[in-house]
């Protein structure tokens, strides 16, 4: 394979080969992480008792979760030689939707983090003072 496929439109919106021997199993060792992954930040999201960092776990595990459905699916088609599903393209757009997810939590990690933590900095100066119930 040579870099410069990428920039060939055919490339794209082309019946990929079916995998055999080695890259057969890079492509299944790689799905497993992914899967491990995703249950790995499922669990910590359930077993975490910071609310803020569930939420980070919660958001990252739905992502790896959407990739490694997409992974599952994908490499089925492409083994079963199944001829629109398993275009590389798809590729493109689950990759656009991995990057966009995980930007908009990078986004929620740097901005609105740290405004949930100052609230409840404030949150709980403000309790002190106040009679117990």
């Amino acid at each position: 394979m040579s870099i410069f496929n990428l920039l060939r439109i055919d490339y794209w919106f082309s019946q990929p080969y079916i995998l055999y021997g080695g890259a057969k199993w890079f492509w299944l060792f790689f799905i497993l992480v992914v899967i491990i992954g995703a249950f790995v930040f499922k669990y910590l999201q359930k077993h975490t008792l910071d609310k803020v960092k569930a939420e980070i776990y919660r958001r990252f595990g739905g992502v790896l979760i959407g990739m490694s459905f997409f992974l599952v699916f994908w490499f089925f088609f492409r083994q079963q030689h199944i001829p629109f599903l398993a275009w590389r393209f798809w590729w493109m757009i689950a990759l656009f939707f991995a990057v966009s997810s995980a930007l908009k939590t990078m986004k929620y990690m740097l901005k609105r983090i740290p405004e949930i933590r100052k609230f409840e900095e404030e949150k709980q100066m403000r309790e002190k003072y106040l009679p117990k119930k």
